[in-house]
């Protein structure tokens, strides 16, 4: 089993593994804590066609027992996306139709799917449950998208969600206006099931008016510093991913795309996006790659492609 270099300063063992392609057995014991982290209302049937970047916890008193299923992050290739049934078997196609203008990018994409943190984190040390998500991060999520960029992939596209519950659907539709009006300049996914509220078809007329209301100025970082403003004054956040993944481009509208949202069947509103880390800027990868361990696991992702020369 090949692992990262591990964590020093925690007296825990992390390690990144692709399920799919080191060991069959732990596939099936990611499903299964996925499963239970994710509850049987929120399950999907995509898991059979991921891989999974995997989070492991082992003691360094019994580094021989098996390790811990922590945390584990899903991922793909476009390239690997297949139609069957007239769609796509990846998680963003249950919910978006592509455009033609993204299906062009699909062979040089990945996907950033959904990632999950097994119930059985609760019952280990302290240090292992404060680090759990920046583990997954570090360990398994940004390697992931570095290595696809040695391959010539530098699309990103996925979903990033807003929790229903915590937010009134008047500050969700201020979080999608903000969004999409800023980076919404190329359609590249539509929404099977337009999103309503209260039984009204939410439109990209209204996103226009909302974004007025709320004094956005078409400016991304502006107007994402009046929406955080705006919600700290209620005593509430942003999801941390709407902030990050913007400033990973430098708030540049050309390197990422945000279009209108669908529902997802977990609870939430999501937004589905789509980045160029061509467009990445020195100082958002110096924010988001700081921490990055190598991981030569990642290869098992690209059994046919040719590593991009330098």
């Amino acid at each position: 089993m090949k692992t990262i270099t591990p964590y020093d300063r925690i007296p825990t063992i992390f390690g990144a593994v692709i399920t799919q392609n080191v060991d069959p057995t732990l596939h099936k014991k990611v499903i299964a804590a996925c499963s239970s982290a994710f509850g049987t209302d929120t399950k999907d049937n995509h898991d059979k066609n991921y891989p999974y970047l995997v989070n492991l916890y082992r003691t360094e008193e019994n580094p021989s027992i098996s390790p811990t299923v922590i945390s584990a992050y899903r991922a793909n290739l476009g390239g690997n996306a297949k139609i069957i049934n007239g769609e796509y078997n990846l998680y963003t196609a249950e919910f978006f139709k592509y455009t033609k203008a993204f299906e062009e990018l699909l062979s040089d994409s990945a996907e950033l799917g959904r990632s999950f943190i097994s119930p059985d984190v609760n019952s280990l040390p302290r240090a292992v449950q404060i680090h759990s998500f920046r583990a997954l991060w570090t360990t398994a999520i940004a390697p992931f998208i570095q290595e696809c960029e040695q391959h010539g992939i530098h699309y990103f596209f996925g979903q990033v969600s807003i929790p229903q519950k915590g937010y009134t659907p008047d500050e969700i539709k201020e979080i999608i206006a903000m969004y999409v009006a800023n980076y919404g300049s190329k359609e590249f996914f539509k929404p099977k099931k337009p999103l309503s509220f209260n039984g009204k078809e939410f439109t990209a007329q209204e996103v226009i008016e909302i974004a007025k209301q709320c004094g956005f100025i078409g400016d991304g970082e502006k107007d994402f510093n009046t929406l955080k403003t705006r919600f700290r004054s209620r005593g509430k956040s942003i999801p941390m991913l709407l902030e990050k993944y913007p400033k990973l481009c430098g708030w540049n509208p050309d390197g990422i795309i945000c279009n209108m949202p669908a529902e997802s069947h977990v609870g939430t509103y999501d937004i589905p996006f789509c980045m160029d880390s061509n467009l990445f800027t020195q100082e958002g990868r110096a924010d988001y790659f700081s921490l990055v361990y190598k991981q030569n696991a990642f290869t098992a992702f690209f059994p046919k492609r040719k590593r991009k020369n330098n």
